[in-house]
């Protein structure tokens, strides 16, 4: 399947993190490099520069994640169709609304931050400084850990698909839900199933001042000399122009 533009911007825009491409590919702290068709290319890590990271790790949280774009679940049971709760061992129905419609479902969600930010900062301001850092480096000083994660991302309105998992539930819940497994009818639709220890999300920070590169400040001093921070960058191109 081709990299999923569509759901990677709507992801970001519904989160303010970067989703993986893969969701199952491993995303390191203190990882640097550059955005190219959803994917960052890393060039180094701050230990290659020196430059030790402190990490901090917040208690994994109860509340999951559930996002969706053109997606919705119809559940089916034995009793009442118009139950709030369905028995998703008998199977919840994907009706999709619109091509590259998508779900990301993840729970048992832990941060892992940079915790000495300050100090990296100042880390990098010297690495640019000395032409060891490059000003379009994307910094990887976030990362989301989940224990389990579910995600599906349907190429066509035309593809059609039913979830079962265990348990009784809301049927928009259903990709929470333990032991998820999806049955197809077409193959035009991608997922992932049951993944556990994944880091699918993480967020970026960017060396940016209040000059594009290479302009000059209005009242004297040259190109590079404008006054620089190591700021969240929530909006960078995905690259895939």
């Amino acid at each position: 399947m081709d990299v999923p533009a569509q759901y990677l911007e709507e992801l970001r825009s519904d989160l303010a993190l970067y989703p993986t491409w893969l969701p199952t590919d491993p995303v390191e702290l203190g990882a640097f490099g550059t955005l190219k068709r959803g994917k960052l290319h890393v060039d180094g890590r701050l230990g290659d520069l020196g430059i030790d990271v402190v990490a901090r790790t917040s208690e994994t949280s109860d509340a999951p994640i559930r996002k969706l774009r053109g997606v919705r679940f119809r559940g089916t049971s034995q009793g009442d169709a118009t139950s709030a709760l369905v028995d998703a061992s008998l199977g919840v129905t994907i009706e999709v609304e619109r091509d590259h419609a998508w779900v990301f479902a993840a729970r048992g969600i832990t941060t892992i931050e940079i915790q000495n930010i300050i100090a990296i900062r100042d880390a990098v301001l010297q690495a640019q400084k000395d032409g060891r850092w490059q000003r379009e480096w994307l910094l990887v000083t976030e990362v989301r850990r989940v224990e389990a994660l579910n995600v599906m991302i349907a190429r066509s309105r035309a593809t059609r698909a039913r979830v079962v998992a265990k348990g009784t539930m809301a049927a928009a819940d259903v990709l929470l839900a333990d032991e998820v497994a999806f049955q197809r009818e077409t193959d035009d639709m991608f997922t992932i199933e049951n993944q556990t220890g994944a880091t699918p999300l993480y967020a970026l920070r960017k060396l940016q001042g209040f000059l594009r590169p290479g302009l000059r400040p209005i009242r004297g001093g040259g190109p590079g000399q404008e006054a620089l921070e190591l700021e969240m960058s929530a909006e960078e191109p995905f690259g895939f122009d």
